[in-house]
């Protein structure tokens, strides 16, 4: 953060956190406006964006199973995948994902890497990505 965000501060026109929790991003964002500032450049001149990589199950014991996926291929790196990861139920997804617009991310990109629960995917389609464009569209 004390020399990727300080460069981007001075030269980026956008910036882009891999795999952080919200509260993460939320952090580090407000470091790239400290930089911004110290520098004299308009925070708001840089696009913000979020990856997190989609692990949604449809019910508590498919996203138990999701993590334990997590944990098999990554072993000690899980925990910081799981932070950055829609690792949730569809229910929770909303919430997740406004948190980090709430943290100052312009956009949030969804890392689908096969194999995804078709039944996830298709319910975050139809129900989660719409409700993010109700609620966004609310908030404005």
């Amino acid at each position: 953060e004390k020399r990727t965000l300080e460069i981007a501060a001075r030269r980026a026109d956008g910036w882009n956190a891999a795999y952080t929790s919200a509260a993460e991003f939320a952090r580090l964002n407000a470091v790239l406006d400290h930089w911004c500032e110290a520098g004299g450049r308009d925070p708001s001149t840089i696009a913000r964006g979020a990856n997190i990589a989609f692990h949604l199950g449809m019910d508590d014991a498919a996203v138990k199973r999701e993590r334990e996926e997590l944990e098999s291929v990554w072993g000690g790196q899980a925990q910081r995948i799981a932070e950055g990861s829609l690792l949730c139920t569809p229910n929770a997804a909303l919430e997740q994902l406004l948190a980090y617009v709430e943290g100052g991310a312009n956009a949030v990109n969804i890392a689908l890497r096969a194999p995804w629960n078709d039944d996830a995917l298709q319910t975050y389609l139809a129900d989660v990505l719409p409700g993010i464009r109700r609620e966004l569209a609310a908030a404005r």
